[in-house]
């Protein structure tokens, strides 16, 4: 079990009332548990929208989608810098779109292979979870 770490917060009135609602709705769980409960879910809502998925386009053009929509767009000799579970992993199973994001543009700044980015998709990916 992780350590727990006291901190205090404010709150207006109307969050406070809606922490007790819910306190009364979910079986008479504690505030501590309420938040505890709301946060993950948000954070896991947040985070849902960056899965990902590496789909081969053409031959030696590979892009990340997140969503279905493509995030950026990146030649096979980037990928050939990742180590090979890593990449096997991206083809195979949807993952962490922001990790795989990170990943590859320093693959592909590392050898000073072209890559196409959306930019507008990236700004409201980023501003989903900054937005909380």
């Amino acid at each position: 079990m992780s350590k727990l770490i006291s901190r205090t917060y404010r709150f207006s009135q109307t969050t406070l009332d809606q922490i007790e609602w819910l306190q009364n709705y979910l079986g008479g769980m504690d505030a501590t548990n309420v938040l505890r409960v709301a946060v993950a879910d948000l954070y896991d809502r947040k985070r849902s929208r960056w899965k990902a998925r590496l789909v081969e386009r053409e031959p030696g053009l590979y892009a990340l989608q997140i969503n279905g929509q493509t995030l950026l767009r990146v030649n096979e000799t980037a990928l050939d810098r990742l180590p090979e579970d890593e990449r096997a992993a991206m083809m195979k199973a949807e993952i962490d779109g922001l990790s795989a994001m990170a990943k590859l543009l320093l693959v592909a700044a590392a050898g000073e292979d072209e890559i196409w980015l959306d930019q507008t998709l990236l700004e409201e990916l980023r501003g989903d979870i900054s937005a909380g």
